[in-house]
């Protein structure tokens, strides 16, 4: 790895199934070489235009954020949302930044800077060439930057080079425009009814995180916290994420299906207790709050993962997909466990979450229900799967109990 002040890149739009259809550039996650506060800047350019061409000239560019956002370090994931400047979270009418939407076929120039050398990416050999891809957009090889714009005269552009991160996106498959309809209504906050459904939190073994979905039932809920089951008593990094339908459609293969809505450092509660979420960790964008408030009968797919493999969760002889736990509300689905941080292509079938899920009805509470329901059991006694013992991948972890390590694979404990 190699890196400087910023980076040029271009991402290209591929052909979508519809003319209607536009993708909506969300986030990005950046690599750096610090873990603290850091001053980040983010351009796009003014045309639907590669960046070639425009490095040296600030007229060609839009500022999207120059925020300061916690720096997470090497070889993690420091998220930069897109909050365009002017564009405050109280304006509803504007759901949409149209500099963030590209169609088919069109390519928007990226510009990401720091003020110090703390930006990563990797030396390359075909600028300009497609780099990475997958179905909706193509990543090209790109430019380095040691000075704010290049210098003068371009003196400090470094290229070929590959910006480390990742392009965070959604595709948009209705017209765009001011008077569009919003996907999801969300009530008043004076019209709704606290609940909450939990797992066990008896464990049999960890790695660094979990994916699963749920399903709700008869009425759309919100989001609004969530639990973790670790052994661990001290500080701990983790990030959770969420997609539209199942993880099981495109979340395995492709990180840029996920959506980062909450993400920071907690102290684990140690045995048998859950690890909760602070509830100022979730964002509270206008897109983060809508994919946290999932539709009336509709899948909905988590990644939550530590930085360091001390998830703890259990095996069981129950398929992927199938109820785990479940109320009249909402149920919670058979996983997997992900043996990789950041996510890598190292997963673990049959694997159940623990951790507790808090969540809003947008209705008032009866007037004989208590606002927080009581924790829900599960609606089966799971199995464990015989032990792998041909692939030494597991040890024996109990109801999150303390553990020791001999590492051989990315999961165990």
């Amino acid at each position: 790895k190699s890196g400087s002040f910023g980076a040029f890149f271009d991402v290209t739009a591929k052909e979508l199934p519809s003319n209607s259809m536009k993708i909506r550039i969300d986030s990005l996650d950046i690599h750096a070489n610090i873990q603290e506060p850091c001053s980040v800047q983010v351009y796009v350019t003014k045309e639907k235009i590669s960046h070639v061409g425009h490095e040296t000239n600030p007229e060609a560019w839009f500022l999207i954020t120059n925020n300061t956002i916690q720096c997470e370090g090497f070889y993690k994931r420091t998220n930069v949302p897109l909050e365009p400047l002017g564009s405050g979270k109280s304006n509803q009418n504007k759901k949409y930044d149209e500099r963030l939407l590209i169609e088919s076929g069109q390519t928007l120039g990226f510009y990401v800077m720091m003020n110090d050398p703390h930006l990563r990416y990797t030396n390359s050999y075909s600028f300009g060439e497609t780099y990475s891809s997958n179905d909706h957009l193509i990543f090209h090889e790109g430019t380095g930057v040691g000075a704010w714009w290049g210098g003068e005269e371009g003196e400090y552009l470094y290229r070929p080079r590959v910006w480390n991160g990742s392009v965070r996106y959604e595709v948009l498959e209705a017209p765009i425009n001011d008077d569009a309809e919003e996907i999801i209504v969300i009530p008043p906050s004076d019209a709704v009814c606290p609940k909450q459904i939990s797992t066990s939190y008896e464990s049999d073994i960890s790695s660094f995180g979990n994916m699963f979905d749920v399903r709700t039932k008869s009425k759309s809920l919100t989001i609004t916290g969530m639990s973790l089951c670790t052994d661990r008593v001290n500080d701990l990094s983790y990030e959770l994420y969420t997609k539209r339908k199942s993880f099981q459609d495109h979340g395995l293969s492709d990180s840029s299906e996920w959506r980062l809505i909450a993400s920071g450092n907690v102290t684990g509660a140690g045995v048998g207790a859950g690890t909760p979420i602070p509830s100022e960790h979730f964002l509270d964008d206008q897109a983060s709050l809508q994919l946290r408030t999932i539709p009336a009968h509709s899948t909905q797919g988590f990644y939550v993962t530590f930085s360091t493999n001390d998830m703890n969760y259990k095996k069981t002889s129950l398929d992927v997909g199938e109820t785990l736990v479940s109320n009249d509300d909402i149920a919670v689905l058979v996983g997997v466990g992900v043996g990789e941080y950041p996510q890598g292509y190292n997963f673990f079938d049959s694997r159940v979450w623990r951790g507790q899920i808090e969540y809003d009805i947008h209705e008032a509470c009866p007037p004989t229900e208590s606002p927080i329901s009581p924790t829900e059991s599960p609606i089966f006694s799971p199995s464990l799967k015989p032990s792998d013992t041909s692939s030494s991948m597991d040890s024996v972890n109990l109801a999150c109990s303390n553990k020791s390590y001999l590492w051989t694979t990315t999961e165990g404990g």
